[in-house]
């Protein structure tokens, strides 16, 4: 009976070192995460490469994780079990983790192959609430002369901050914001409380 590592090597592949060297026509046994290599005399090393050109023409690039090398144990050759990593993949994962975010605002969040199903609770403080108002005004509202007149009764309610003519200017804020209340929402109940 022959070697059985020999007989289910169908693939072939090229060895090719980090230092240039190339080794051709390899006959080996290609999975998933694990190459399997007969020819105990070829000088493989981790960080080499193992490429397998596919019958469609296109080329598989694995990095050698662990050489596995194996002596020989009764009836069975000494061999090669490669642990490799398919290079195609170790650069989406580089990719994947290299993505950035930035997040403005208080309702931001970010989906990604998903869908939002959650719901937000905004703590928006009465320091700030004029600023959120501002950077709502100036994301949402489209109109020039709304943009204009929404944004000055922002400064005159941050003006009116904690004298009697707040009121005034909350009211007419609340009049001109009318067609776009659901832009203005969730920040309603941080501006009520400046009104307490």
């Amino acid at each position: 009976m022959g070697n059985p590592l020999k007989q289910l090597a169908r693939d072939t592949v090229i060895l090719k070192k980090q230092n240039g060297e190339v080794y051709s026509d390899i006959k080996a046994n290609v999975q998933k995460n694990k190459i399997f290599i007969h020819d105990n005399t070829l000088p493989i090393e981790e960080g080499d490469r193992l490429i397998r050109t596919l019958s469609n023409g296109l080329e598989e690039s694995y990095i050698v994780v662990d050489r596995g090398y194996y002596e020989k144990f009764h009836s069975i050759d000494a061999h090669y079990q490669c642990d490799v990593q398919k290079e195609s993949s170790m650069q989406y994962k580089e990719w994947a983790s290299n993505i950035t975010n930035h997040f403005y605002g208080a309702n931001s969040r970010v989906n990604i192959g998903s869908t939002d199903n959650s719901s937000n609770i905004v703590n928006i403080n009465q320091e700030n609430i004029f600023d959120e108002l501002r950077a709502v005004i100036n994301k949402n509202i489209s109109s020039e002369s709304d943009l204009m007149i929404l944004l000055g009764l922002v400064d005159s309610m941050e003006e009116t901050k904690g004298t009697p003519s707040f009121i005034e200017k909350y009211k007419s804020f609340m009049e001109s914001a009318a067609n776009h209340m659901s832009v203005f929402s969730p920040l309603l109940p941080a501006l009520a409380q400046v009104l307490a």
